[in-house]
């Protein structure tokens, strides 16, 4: 007896869920977790603060970037050259972005460092930085032919410049606030 296969989720499955779950769909299957912590949020606050001041680029948090009809991912952070996407539109976003940005937590590190890693090489993201508010750190990547190069991991002690915003000038520490605000 031959058996169906599962049906697999769309954009309009997402629809379902509203804002307040922050679920995403991966190869077909609806992903999700709670909502950023405030440890997520800070380092998410300052880069997009940081990163919006770089002329040319669009940067938006936590928007829906539809890379495939099975694949609706919402970064922590996009960015677009502004030529490629001046005005973004209702979601999801069906341009594939020229950079973005996970910021981990102990539900999406596993998810953010390999599933979603290795989808957004097959989309052809060029850059991909991940934030770990645990280790405070940045690792920044830029694909070529396929494959990701490691550009460098920063730590919070750390000033960089770092593509594809060389331009700007990153104080590291200002996206890990310790305990005591500083």
């Amino acid at each position: 007896m031959a058996t169906s296969a599962a049906a697999r989720a769309t954009w309009e499955d997402l629809l379902d869920y509203g804002d307040e779950v922050p679920a995403e769909i991966l190869a077909g299957v609806v992903v999700g977790g709670p909502p950023p912590a405030p440890r997520q949020a800070g380092p998410v606050r300052a880069l997009a603060g940081t990163l919006s001041t770089c002329a040319g680029w669009s940067v938006l948090v936590g928007v829906a970037v539809r890379l495939a009809k099975y694949d609706i991912v919402r970064p922590d952070l996009a960015a677009w050259h502004r030529e490629r996407l001046s005005e973004p539109g209702e979601p999801p976003i069906d341009v594939v972005p020229d950079w973005v940005c996970e910021v981990t937590s102990p539900w999406t590190a596993a998810r953010d460092r390999r599933d979603k890693r290795t989808l957004y090489a097959r989309s052809r993201i060029p850059y991909y930085w991940i934030v770990d508010p645990d280790a405070r750190t940045l690792e920044a990547m830029r694909l070529e032919e396929g494959r990701w190069v490691h550009l460098g991991t920063w730590g919070a002690s750390d000033r960089a410049r770092i593509a594809p915003f060389e331009r700007v000038e990153l104080e590291l520490g200002r996206l890990f606030p310790t305990s005591d605000g500083t």
